[in-house]
């Protein structure tokens, strides 16, 4: 990771936090989704508390446009960590065809 690209995830991080806290504070719920923008991008965001999920795009993209493609970027994340099944069961082998060991398998297409 570049030195500029550091100093942006960490500016981002700090800005979602002070969201999250906001949020809390006026009892309106967790974060969900943002955008943020700076001079040049814009910058959506996805999270469900313990995973973030950001999508740099240029700062004329359309808001809805945008979600829809970090929507996208985040089912994909989701998919690859294997989230979007649930969390894995405790000591389960993980091989191409799902999760092995005694758990149920759940596909997500």
């Amino acid at each position: 990771m570049t030195d500029d690209a550091k100093d942006v995830a960490e500016a981002l991080a700090r800005t979602l936090q002070v969201a999250t806290a906001a949020l809390r504070r006026a009892a309106l719920g967790p974060l969900h989704r943002a955008i943020v923008e700076d001079r040049r991008d814009a910058v959506f965001t996805r999270t469900d508390g313990e995973l973030i999920v950001s999508l740099a795009l240029p700062r004329a993209t359309d808001p809805t446009a945008g979600l829809l493609d970090v929507n996208r970027l985040w089912s994909a994340t989701q998919h690859e960590l294997g989230l979007a099944a649930g969390p894995p069961c405790r000591g389960a082998l993980i091989h191409a065809g799902g999760y092995a060991g005694g758990c149920s398998t759940r596909r997500v297409s």
